[in-house]
């Protein structure tokens, strides 16, 4: 088969479709440079003429066109598309049809995105982040750009909102219950532990808790991100009873700090206690969903903003799934979180007040695809570090967008180079 011909998909369209109108007017740049003015003038035409098809435009100039045009060149196509830009930005809820249109420009992403409904935050306020690496990416920007930002790092793969739950329920609790609740696990799942060390290690912990409470409690906005649905449940899991029954404390076990030893054993240690390792289900990850925002909650009145994180699991090895692969559960992973958290989000603003989701996962994950750079790995090939400038684009619409700026105060420039990470 290696001498087979190669399959034409789409050889049988016409170069005459709407959608190629940017490609016929590179062609013409190139083959025809004399007739650039009149070659522009046809295609601004264009995309100012009739057609079913153009409804699904944004009309915004593709890159490569941008590096063959001059700036006054785009200055004329900005403004002769202006009227058919603004239109277009009242039609989200249509795929954008034409993938030379897609780029990480604040313009491109508003007219595809929804961001009309995130909190207005007052320069100088404080923002804390809770999640992943990719949350202290946002924190990492928003303090290079000025702002007052700090961060509850979790480990990508302890980054779920299961988890979270339990931690957020923990915190809730009273001092001496949540000191009771952390040496019984502690004991537990560690049972070779001197009682001086399970001292020192609880009390470790819980200032860890108390400093988490503490930001939430000074926040002016609290940024969550939801990280993925893998987490270690009870054999004996019943959905008739609260999650809180269902569940281990991955969190007391696995630790940034690697207080009591590698982490390596920290999965032997939670299924040593009835634990198997899985994917949450639909209703599961709602449940988890809405006690980490009651959590939130509880401790402060000020804007949430829920994020989705786009960065992949990293290892599926142990975890029961019908799927195998890496790829295929982090698949079933971030689509459960998204569908829970859309489902449950009406629930969440009665309960709760208003939640606000900010569409990072969609930038990366869905935008990233159609850029002429990769969304992942392009600084140091690693497949889990969103790169550089899809991050400092995410980073930098956020705080356009949810940023209220003082009238006599210049906005800073948001194209610099944030931190590529996770």
């Amino acid at each position: 088969m290696s001498n087979a011909k190669p399959v034409d998909f789409y050889g049988h369209h016409s170069i005459d479709l709407k959608r190629l109108v940017y490609r016929r007017l590179a062609l013409a740049l190139r083959d025809a440079p004399e007739t650039r003015e009149a070659a522009l003038a046809s295609a601004i035409a264009e995309l100012n003429g009739p057609g079913e098809e153009l409804r699904k435009f944004k009309f915004s100039l593709p890159e490569y066109l941008r590096r063959m045009l001059t700036p006054e060149e785009q200055a004329r196509f900005s403004d002769g598309v202006a009227a058919r830009r603004a239109q277009s930005k009242r039609l989200r809820m249509v795929l954008p049809r034409v993938a030379d249109e897609f780029s990480l420009d604040a313009d491109f992403l508003d007219s595809a995105l929804d961001l009309t409904h995130g909190p207005d935050v007052p320069m100088g306020g404080r923002f804390f982040t809770i999640g992943s690496c990719f949350a202290r990416n946002i924190t990492q920007f928003l303090v290079a750009r000025g702002c007052d930002a700090r961060t509850y790092e979790l480990a990508e793969d302890l980054n779920s909102p299961i988890s979270n739950a339990f931690l957020f329920d923990m915190l809730r609790a009273g001092p001496e219950a949540r000191v009771g609740s952390m040496g019984d696990w502690l004991r537990r799942m560690f049972p070779e532990i001197g009682e001086d060390d399970l001292g020192r290690v609880v009390a470790h912990k819980l200032e860890g808790l108390d400093t988490l409470a503490s930001e939430i409690a000074q926040a002016d906005c609290v940024i969550m991100t939801l990280g993925n649905v893998v987490d270690f449940f009870r054999q004996d899991a019943d959905a008739a009873r609260p999650l809180r029954e269902n569940t281990l404390p991955k969190f007391v076990a696995m630790s940034v700090a690697d207080d009591l030893g590698p982490n390596a054993n920290a999965a032997s240690r939670l299924k040593r206690q009835g634990a198997v390792l899985r994917l949450a289900t639909h209703s599961e990850t709602c449940q988890a969903i809405e006690a980490c925002v009651a959590g939130i909650r509880s401790l402060t009145a000020a804007p949430i903003v829920i994020t989705l994180s786009p960065v992949p699991v990293d290892s599926v090895i142990g975890v029961a799934s019908e799927s195998r692969s890496a790829i295929e559960v982090d698949c079933v992973s971030k689509g459960r979180l998204r569908s829970a958290l859309d489902e449950i989000t009406p629930t969440l603003h009665s309960a709760y007040g208003p939640m606000h989701y900010y569409p990072s996962f969609e930038i990366v994950r869905w935008v990233g695809p159609m850029l002429a750079i990769p969304a992942f790995g392009q600084d140091d090939a690693a497949t889990r570090h969103v790169s550089t400038p899809v991050l400092t684009a995410v980073c930098g619409l956020f705080l356009d967008r949810f940023v209220k700026w003082a009238p006599a105060q210049a906005k800073p420039a948001t194209g610099a180079t944030a931190a590529g990470g996770r």
